[in-house]
């Protein structure tokens, strides 16, 4: 289910666990500053939970790192017309010679 108000900022999650640590109820704090008590409950569930007021969001981790991402903007600026077929060259070959060179570091050591 999409949200579909505005995030609560730093100051509203900072008065709620105020006001959850002087026993408020959820249902109370959400009428003190203007939020719905299920929104409330939820930020103090999330907040008990682990410990800190940030709500970490999972999402999807990246298959691609850094240098490559940034290798595969510049390949998109300068030709959007690329197949996928030639852009996965370009990024393979790179690959490639990163483990060939990795490779031949461990064998000077």
């Amino acid at each position: 289910m999409a949200p579909h108000g505005k995030e609560m900022t730093q100051e509203e999650k900072k008065m709620v666990i105020g006001l959850s640590e002087q026993g408020n109820s959820g249902h109370k704090i959400g009428k003190l500053i203007g939020k719905i008590s299920r929104t409330i409950n939820k930020f103090l569930k999330n907040f008990r939970s682990r410990g800190s007021e940030e709500i970490g969001r999972s999402g999807r981790r990246k298959n691609i790192d850094l240098s490559d991402d940034r290798k595969l903007q510049r390949l998109l600026r300068t030709d959007r017309r690329q197949t996928l077929g030639e852009i996965l060259i370009h990024l393979v070959v790179r690959h490639l010679s990163r483990c060939v060179q990795d490779s031949l570091d461990a064998v000077k050591v």
